[in-house]
């Protein structure tokens, strides 16, 4: 539990920046707590969950109907993204030696602008629920691992929060086949528009065309 004081601390600045009580959005408070507890992420989840709680008598699963992934579902969309080697650093684990920085086996990767830079890239899949069942892949329908699928509008709130907070500069987007080749790819069209449209995010986007879908589709996307 997190002290009074801290509840307190962030209910009247709540209060201080014209919300009310009856007014304000999870997704605000979410969005407001991470700016005044941005050095301690942990914190940070902590006390957002907390005054969800108090305030609005929200479980933790119920906060992430607003648009923001689960924890257990942004966990296997990573996981399973390491499998899709065509990026610089798929799949690789490299803890330093008494230097700087890591190599993360899933979640982030990495690839290079036409510049030379390096980025970091958020890697994650849409889905691996997959119908087909190819023996060489990780998300075969056969392959007794914990299925999970985002929306287009979770993968976009992930981008633009984890880009926020300087973890990513751009997202690697790939999903197994998830009902048909053309849902899946109109899916993936459609979380890319979001970004560009809605978030106005206009970053590094990597996006996986799907086998045997539309080449219409597959056509949009590359736009």
């Amino acid at each position: 539990m997190i002290s009074s004081y801290v509840f307190q601390r962030v209910y009247r600045l709540s209060f201080n920046n014209a919300l009310s009580l009856r007014e304000i959005h999870v997704k605000t408070l979410y969005n407001f707590t991470f700016s005044v507890y941005h050095k301690n992420d942990k914190l940070a989840t902590r006390i957002f969950y907390e005054i969800c709680e108090r305030m609005f008598d929200f479980s933790h699963s119920a906060c992430y109907t607003y648009g923001m992934i689960s924890e257990e579902k942004l966990k296997i969309l990573t996981e399973r993204a390491k499998y899709d080697v065509s990026c610089s650093s798929s799949g690789s684990g490299r803890k330093n030696a008494g230097g700087i920085g890591n190599g993360l086996p899933d979640g982030c990767c990495h690839s290079f602008t036409p510049d030379g830079r390096c980025v970091s890239l958020l890697k994650i899949l849409l889905s691996n629920d997959c119908v087909f069942d190819c023996r060489y892949c990780m998300s075969r329908r056969s392959c007794d691992v914990p299925r999970a699928t985002a929306s287009p509008e979770e993968i976009c709130e992930l981008t633009v929060d984890f880009y926020k907070r300087n973890y990513i500069e751009g997202l690697f987007l790939s999903s197994a086949v998830h009902i048909s080749p053309d849902h899946t790819m109109e899916q993936l069209v459609r979380t890319v528009r979001l970004l560009r449209t809605k978030y106005r995010f206009f970053g590094y986007v990597h996006v996986k065309g799907i086998p045997k879908a539309d080449p219409l589709l597959v056509t949009e996307a590359a736009k």
